[in-house]
């Protein structure tokens, strides 16, 4: 590794000598990839020069030409670069798998029928100092999969789906929250005392009041507080700490929606939580019917009322 990190850092040298900038601030970049591919007729017609900028995850030289894939989070596009219609094609020697690199050029299909950007000149939007695996699959260490995610999402772009999903499902809470007069509100994280739950707290001190501080287990208190100031529907989405156990379904830091209404009771609540449940999962599933694990869950039925307790006993 220390070698491969070396010869980066010589190469990254060498470009500047050649008064190549490897990190510029700006790079151009006339669509997205996949607006790129959407409109690729008609730019193809229109044989305009337009500019695409990715990640390189795939590079090969033949000869006098070389063939990059490139990969932003639209999707992916190959790019050709030819010695008699790249500008400074010598320079693609500095290209390896990692760049991002920008190009500009027509978009045509390639001899094997690939859409393709024919680069007529190129240059880096960050050189690469740390090598890309090569082969994704040999990525098998837990911890790795674990504390690096952004491997995960940049190697396999289907491992960011779960952050859109969860941004979607923010977003339609919110909708529906705001839809039924609800306002968002933030409360400390630091907190003087803590409570709202039984947990185990985080410590931590504030040296410009010398007093001793914990991160929150629960916004519940501070809620409450503000329905005494007279606020009468009110919630916050935020972070919580609690300084207990780890495992594939608790974590120290998570995030936690809480709610609170006035004038209501728990029969006005259990249909209000059913209707915002359907709300947020028909977003996702129009049917309202989930699979999981080899079984579809239906939210069209009636749902069931138990006794919290009673159930835990039984």
């Amino acid at each position: 590794m220390e070698r491969i990190i070396k010869e980066s850092l010589k190469k990254i040298k060498e470009l500047r000598k050649l008064g190549i900038n490897p990190y510029p601030s700006r790079v151009p970049r006339s669509f997205s990839i996949l607006q790129a591919i959407e409109k690729f007729e008609k730019l193809k017609k229109e044989k305009k020069n337009i500019s695409l900028a990715g990640r390189v995850i795939a590079w090969r030289q033949v000869g006098k030409i070389s063939f990059a894939k490139i990969q932003d989070e639209s999707g992916q596009i190959q790019v050709i670069f030819k010695n008699e219609i790249t500008k400074d094609y010598h320079l693609t020697s500095y290209i390896v798998l990692g760049d991002i690199i920008f190009a500009t050029g027509f978009l045509d299909f390639s001899q094997t029928n690939e859409k393709s950007l024919f680069a007529k000149k190129f240059g880096w939007g960050a050189k690469v100092i740390r090598p890309l695996p090569k082969e994704y699959y040999k990525i098998k260490d837990e911890e790795i999969l674990s504390t690096k995610k952004y491997l995960l999402t940049l190697l396999w772009p289907e491992e960011r789906n779960p952050y859109y999903l969860r941004a979607k499902i923010y977003k339609k809470l919110r909708e529906f929250l705001e839809k039924n007069k609800f306002t968002e509100v933030e409360t400390p994280i630091l907190q003087t005392h803590y409570g709202g739950a039984l947990a185990r707290p985080f410590k931590t001190y504030l040296e410009a009041l010398k007093i001793p501080l914990y991160l929150r287990i629960s916004p519940e208190i501070y809620l409450k507080k503000m329905l005494v100031g007279g606020f009468e529907r009110i919630y916050e989405i935020g972070k919580d700490f609690r300084n207990e156990g780890i495992d594939r379904e608790h974590n120290p830091e998570f995030s936690m929606i809480e709610l609170y209404v006035a004038w209501k009771d728990l029969k006005w609540l259990i249909p209000f939580t059913e209707r915002l449940i359907k709300y947020l999962v028909k977003s996702i599933y129009p049917d309202l019917k989930i699979k999981y694990q080899e079984k579809e869950i239906d939210l069209n039925k009636k749902w069931r009322i138990v006794d919290y307790c009673k159930m835990i006993k039984d």
